[in-house]
């Protein structure tokens, strides 16, 4: 689970980029490439599967390309629900964590956009 939770701190990151919603949720995306879905504990790995389960597996010949038309296909609603599940996923891998206080890593890496989870 160590990569889901290297590439979800990516993903939620870029969550907090500047760009609309769906650009952050492009670049969120992009940094789960390669995360596969048996590294995603059992309670979120449907949803990683609905996210990510459409696009080849790494190595991609042009991930962001691929992703940012599978995007590009989301109705604004899927786009909050895809963000949403970002979110989810991270939280469900930072249980598994030691020493994780999710409170703490959204406050010292200041982001802005995790009310939007809530």
């Amino acid at each position: 689970m160590t990569i889901a939770w290297r590439q979800l701190q990516q993903a939620v990151r870029a969550l907090d980029y500047e760009g609309t919603p769906r650009e952050r949720l492009v670049a969120a995306c992009y940094k789960l490439v390669r995360v596969r879905t048996r590294d995603m504990p059992a309670e979120v790995a449907r949803d990683f599967e609905w996210l990510m389960g459409g696009l080849a597996r790494y190595p991609l010949r042009h991930p962001h390309d691929e992703i940012k038309h599978r995007i590009a296909a989301f109705s604004d609603e899927q786009v909050q629900h895809a963000t949403r599940l970002v979110w989810r996923m991270h939280d469900a891998v930072a249980v598994y964590q030691p020493r994780t206080s999710l409170h703490a890593m959204r406050q010292t890496q200041g982001l802005h956009n995790a009310t939007a989870y809530s």
